[in-house]
């Protein structure tokens, strides 16, 4: 089966969801099978340059910005 999934993600919770996603595969913190950290690692490497923040300086503060924008979306 070849057919794409295409999954939209506001680029805050697309921001959130690769932070994450880094950390753990970076501390191989998740409880995966093989092919569960490929596929994790394959959304990884998607998303990454769809987020050219990822290489700011503040990154961090984007991070919590988009963090902080999701848990209160009426501020």
């Amino acid at each position: 089966m070849d057919d794409d999934v295409t999954i939209r993600l506001s680029m805050n919770e697309a921001l959130v969801f690769f932070d994450w996603l880094a950390s753990a595969n970076e501390r191989d913190a998740l409880d995966a099978l093989p092919a569960e950290h490929r596929v994790l690692w394959d959304l990884e490497s998607q998303l990454e340059p769809k987020l050219p923040m990822v290489f700011d300086a503040d990154y961090s503060e984007q991070v919590d910005k988009a963090r902080y924008e999701i848990e209160h979306p009426s501020d």
